[in-house]
């Protein structure tokens, strides 16, 4: 499910929540959680986000892209001020490649290996059934799967990410960004997210799990 063209934008007469926009062609973003919470932020045709011919916020657009393919019985929406599935998303995109070339590593030792990665998904983890949202990738071959590696962030803890392989979390941080909100300059919040991306790569890398057949 795509995010519309800019030809589909909508205006309305709301002020823009976009920072330093002055825009007053603010449309409300229409996200609802599953507890029938609102979000109250508005968007110009500029900073809008378009899903299904619906409104949102850029955080909201993400999930809505990503629920819309699921299954319906996996489309309960998280709480709305609950930020664990737009951070999974966002960490699944910065970290695709990473992910492919850990694998591709392993795969090497495994001729006819095929790598397949799974979308947002919800699941509960841990002994006290904790909820989350990940993506996965896997490494397979005709006697089954050789190696998954995954992005995670729970609910209860929405601001830390988990990285694990083979189910074992290898690495639990939370991004800088979030920690320091702002950066000295661009430059430095660049180096700043691609320094994180390096950390929690490095630590899949250096898994003995990685390297050891597993099934997951």
């Amino acid at each position: 499910m795509a995010i519309s063209e800019p030809s589909a934008a909508r205006y309305g007469d709301a002020p823009c929540n976009e920072r330093a926009c002055t825009s007053h062609f603010g449309v409300p973003c229409e996200y609802v959680d599953r507890r029938g919470k609102e979000c109250r932020t508005s968007w110009c045709p500029s900073h809008q986000y378009i899903v299904d011919g619906r409104v949102h916020c850029r955080r909201h657009a993400g999930i809505m892209v990503a629920i819309l393919d699921l299954p319906e019985y996996e489309r309960e929406l998280p709480d709305l001020s609950n930020r664990a599935p737009a951070l999974v998303e966002f960490m699944a995109r910065r970290l695709h490649a990473g992910m492919v070339q850990l694998l591709q590593a392993v795969g090497a030792e495994h001729p006819g290996a095929s790598i397949a990665a799974d979308g947002l998904h919800a699941t509960v983890s841990g002994a006290h059934r904790a909820r989350g949202w990940e993506h996965k990738w896997r490494l397979y071959d005709n006697t089954g799967p050789l190696a998954t590696l995954a992005v995670r962030v729970d609910e209860e803890a929405d601001s830390v990410v988990q990285v694990r392989v083979d189910g074992s979390v290898v690495k639990s941080a939370v991004p800088p960004w979030i920690t320091e909100r702002v950066a000295a300059s661009s430059e430095a919040d660049v180096a700043r997210r691609d320094a994180f991306d390096i950390e929690l790569l490095t630590a899949m890398w250096q898994s003995p799990q990685l390297w050891s057949r597993g099934y997951t």
